[in-house]
């Protein structure tokens, strides 16, 4: 029998999270029942959920041939986890719109089919959509731009 070695795993990590939260949530809270529910009630259902869904990766890990070392687009990896930490770099200095845009510009470049026709009018309307939800709708206190936009702007 063949498993997949990372399935196998993450499905047996489900499993041990999910039954160590049930052991705590039914040792240490009351559960009460479907129509009067404890602190313990959700936690258990949760950790049930958990285990069942560690079984079925478990399974499909069974069924599944062996791939120990798939090939990893360090690309995306870098592009990813970069995009969240050059906005928390240009929030403070440059505005939300400076910052949105240099974020998702950097995250589109980690697909290997996007391109610079695409990626700009995607970074344009996803910068104003969350220009609209964010600062208009919702009322967030945040800058759209930094104080050195109107400067070089001649304001």
């Amino acid at each position: 029998m063949k498993m997949k070695l990372k399935d196998g795993a993450a499905g047996l990590l489900f499993i041990a999270i999910g039954v160590g939260g049930f052991f705590y949530a039914a040792t240490s809270l009351k559960a009460g029942s479907s129509l009067n529910m404890g602190p313990g009630y959700f936690p258990m259902v949760l950790s049930g959920l958990l285990v069942f869904i560690g079984a079925l990766i478990l399974f499909q890990a069974r069924s599944l041939p062996e791939n120990l070392w798939p090939s990893i687009s360090w690309r995306g990896v870098f592009a990813i986890l970069g995009a969240p930490l050059l906005f928390g770099l240009l929030i403070d200095a440059f505005g939300l719109v400076p910052a949105l845009g240099g974020s998702i510009l950097l995250a589109s470049v980690a697909s290997r089919r996007m391109t610079a026709r695409l990626a700009i009018p995607l970074t344009a309307g996803l910068v104003v959509a969350c220009v609209a939800i964010f600062v208009w709708a919702l009322g967030a206190p945040l800058r759209l731009f930094s104080p050195w936009f109107t400067l070089l702007a001649g304001q």
